[in-house]
């Protein structure tokens, strides 16, 4: 047995010890491919969402959300709320939820709710482009990106030693990710999550976008490799924007310009797809089980504000550091952000 097949059956052995992932329990994968099926109903499918007590009150939540109900009236059943979403979206909102709930987990040296919120973000952002881009299945590039990064969630969640470790040897280390990844795992981060996977029974066509994507050696003729594309890039562009690091190869306006290259889009719109991601993102957070106010980004400055300012910030849980000066907000890497920031910080008051 080579070093990662040792580290795949340590991770299997933690799960057994822990019991089964909700994100990947018998009832999520039989949503799953119920939603699948050409011969389903709202029926068979609210049948089957309804055995999870708790998933059935997110998801009536989230039918129930201004985003999606506009003007449909309450929503009381799950069978309705099927209708109103439609199954692919329900899926894919099961398995956010369930992706959100099996890997909230408090560490003193590992954030794992950023890596989630981050798998969130970079879903919407590609669900946005893959609308845009006139993509046949919008749900599937939304599933390939929020799994983008499985293998690290759960190195850190069941691994955090050996998580740890690889984070201490990239500071303190002049060698590659790779090397580093190689060298405890035996293996890639991207090879555990793949593997992980296929043994949860994720389609070919999700666990092959979990690769790193290189727009110089490869084409995105099929829709498995635009998918790959979107997700691999995309999850670079959320990572960058939330945690700046000025020790990165490529600038943001780069990773932009490739998403836009990719997708046949024009920049304007890649940039809108992500201030419109952001914002519906924030808007449903709560929806999906996230604690807004331990998803507050840090900010330069200290906040003086009324208990209602401070109510009126529960939109903005996810926007990345920033600086308030002179009462201009100023993002540190993408200025067309700014008039979104103005709009969800307006009753913020920050003193540098």
């Amino acid at each position: 047995m080579d070093d990662l097949d040792k580290i795949i059956a340590e991770i299997m052995q933690r799960i057994e010890k822990n019991g089964d992932l909700p994100v990947f329990s018998a009832s999520v994968n039989r949503i799953r491919q119920i939603s699948s099926s050409e011969e389903a109903t709202a029926m068979s499918l609210s049948k089957e969402a309804t055995k999870d007590v708790n998933l059935t009150a997110k998801l009536l939540r989230l039918a129930n959300s201004s985003y999606y109900n506009r003007g449909k009236g309450k929503i009381s059943v799950i069978s309705r709320a099927v209708v109103i979403l439609g199954f692919n979206t329900v899926k894919n909102q099961c398995l956010t939820m369930k992706l959100i709930d099996s890997f909230q987990h408090e560490h003193p040296s590992i954030e794992m709710n950023k890596m989630l919120v981050n798998a969130y973000l970079t879903a919407g952002f590609v669900r946005e482009i893959a609308s845009k881009a006139g993509l046949k299945d919008v749900e599937e590039a939304y599933t390939c990106a929020l799994l983008h990064n499985l293998g690290e969630i759960v190195i850190a969640y069941f691994l955090p030693e050996k998580f740890t470790l690889m984070q201490e040897m990239r500071i303190n280390h002049k060698i590659s990710q790779k090397e580093i990844e190689k060298e405890v795992l035996g293996g890639s981060i991207k090879e555990v999550g793949q593997i992980l996977a296929r043994n949860w029974e994720f389609p070919s066509s999700i666990v092959t976008t979990m690769e790193p994507f290189n727009p110089e050696k490869e084409s995105t003729k099929s829709s498995v490799q635009m998918n790959k594309a979107l997700s691999s890039l995309a999850s670079s562009v959320v990572k960058m924007l939330r945690s700046p690091d000025s020790t990165s190869e490529i600038s943001l306006n780069d990773l932009l310009g490739t998403l836009s290259k990719t997708a046949a889009l024009p920049p304007s719109t890649i940039e809108n797809s992500l201030m419109e991601s952001f914002k519906v993102s924030c808007e449903l957070a709560t929806e999906y089980g996230l604690q807004q106010e331990t998803l507050m980004p840090a900010v330069e400055g200290r906040i003086l504000a009324t208990k209602n300012e401070i109510e009126s910030l529960q939109i903005s849980p996810f926007l990345p550091v920033m600086k308030y000066q002179k009462r201009r907000l100023i993002h540190p890497l993408f200025p067309p952000l700014n008039n979104l920031l103005r709009q969800l910080l307006a009753m913020q008051h920050l003193i540098i």
